[in-house]
């Protein structure tokens, strides 16, 4: 298992909040919740800056990605419901939801065992594990989901003609690609007003339930090209193996071969931690694919022809 840094709360303030939160749509599925949104190809640097970030965002690299779309928001509970509501325990096809310029990046046979047998244990598992799961259609759709493994996002965005975004897609949609946005929005400090994070959402000085809104809540946080809750809200999955950096540039690249005991990368920051320097866009964490938490969830992406 790879995991680095404590996730622990380091500091609170109260701030109320003047305006409710609006979800993308009430079943968290209609238009635009299910939106992506285009990201033109280009190039950046990846990593962190000499002087800033922690050992793993370095060494900062040269990384060229080609177009491709990523999801508006982080997906929903209602989105995913959809999902769980019809899965039977059928693995995605064997190759699916692969980048098509990365070669082994496809769903592979022996992960079938990590998927649950039926859709209910699937639910089961979900709602053991916490988040904003329920078991009925209820007020909680448009909130994204948590407690989902990297196997099961995986099949998830295959099932919908998507896949997992790479790390350096990822990091080039949060970064704004040549803008080297050191937040999705600009070089503005974290605040309440731009990311759910530190537990702070409902003005309430302690951690509660509603310290997680509907994706998308905060539209001052949004990227370059429009999307939300790239930082805090919920960690999300990306397809890497977490590794450490090498200064070679790389060209639509992504780490798939996965050693024993290696984790997978995931990104972004969660609506609990309250450390700001967290939710930059070179923060990167890694741990179990098998492992589920009630912090992290995930977006899908997909591949664009070349412009």
């Amino acid at each position: 298992m790879v995991e680095k840094g404590p996730l622990g709360q380091i500091g609170q303030t109260t701030i109320k909040l003047l305006v409710a939160p609006q979800p993308c749509a009430p079943d968290g599925v209609s238009p635009p919740c299910s939106d992506d949104l285009e990201v033109p190809g280009g190039t950046f640097l990846a990593g962190a800056p000499d002087g800033r970030g922690d050992e793993s965002e370095h060494p900062a690299h040269t990384v060229t990605v080609a177009p491709f779309a990523l999801d508006k928001f982080e997906v929903t509970v209602g989105r995913f419901r959809r999902y769980a509501d019809v899965y039977a325990g059928e693995p995605p096809p064997d190759g699916a939801g692969a980048h098509p310029l990365i070669p082994g990046s496809g769903w592979q046979p022996q992960w079938k065992v990590r998927l649950p047998a039926r859709g209910d244990v699937l639910k089961v598992d979900i709602a053991e594990c916490g988040g904003a799961w329920t078991q009925k259609v209820g007020a909680s759709e448009a909130r994204p989901i948590s407690c989902v493994t990297w196997y099961q996002a995986f099949a998830f965005c295959a099932w919908e003609g998507k896949r997992l975004p790479t790390e350096a897609e990822w990091e080039y949609a949060a970064a704004g690609g040549s803008e080297q946005r050191p937040y999705p929005w600009g070089a503005e400090e974290p605040s309440v007003d731009r990311v759910v994070f530190g537990c702070l959402f409902d003005g309430d000085p302690s951690c509660a339930d509603a310290d997680l809104p509907v994706a998308g809540s905060l539209a001052k946080g949004a990227g370059r090209w429009g999307h939300l809750d790239l930082a805090g809200s919920l960690w999300e999955w990306t397809l890497d193996v977490y590794a450490p950096y090498t200064s070679a540039p790389c060209d639509n690249c992504a780490v798939v071969i996965q050693p024993v005991g290696a984790g997978r990368v995931f990104r972004g920051g969660d609506f609990r931690f309250g450390d700001p320097t967290w939710l930059t866009v070179t923060t990167r964490l890694g741990i179990l694919p098998g492992l589920p938490d009630d912090r992290r969830g995930f977006r899908c992406a997909r591949s664009l022809s070349a412009q």
